[in-house]
């Protein structure tokens, strides 16, 4: 706009003639539809700005919505890659507590059969080999 040569310049001066100028009495109608023109394409210029921001809020609500739906997938994907892990765990620990309840078990068994028959450690071992 400052490159345009058809744009009237001049100095903040009361007595400079371009700001006085009348015609016959009248207002320059050549320097009013001038400024309408100017100020019509601002307007448009202005809408199509407006448009670009709105459409700039648009596409950044849709990333950040689609940001949200992959931070939730990927939680929803390690949440139950978790619970599968608890599970596996949970089942390995049943696992190892029903063989050391069976030790125990065994172990209290041969220790009663001992103490009931008195004897010493080739009774033990008898015992826990069946004869």
């Amino acid at each position: 706009m400052l490159d345009d040569p058809t744009h009237r310049r001049s100095l903040l001066n009361p007595s400079t003639p371009e700001l006085t100028t009348r015609v016959n009495g009248a207002a320059d109608l050549g320097g009013l539809s001038y400024l309408e023109k100017i100020a019509e394409t601002k307007a448009t210029q202005l809408r199509v700005a407006s448009k670009n921001v709105e459409n700039a809020v648009v596409f950044q609500q849709e990333q950040h919505q689609m940001a949200r739906d992959a931070v939730n997938d990927a939680y929803s994907v390690f949440l139950k890659a978790l619970d599968d892990r608890r599970a596996e765990v949970l089942r390995e620990l049943n696992v190892i507590f029903t063989e050391k309840q069976v030790t125990v078990c065994c172990a209290t068994y041969c220790c009663a059969a001992y103490i009931e028959l008195g004897c010493g450690t080739e009774a033990l071992y008898n015992i826990g080999s069946g004869s």
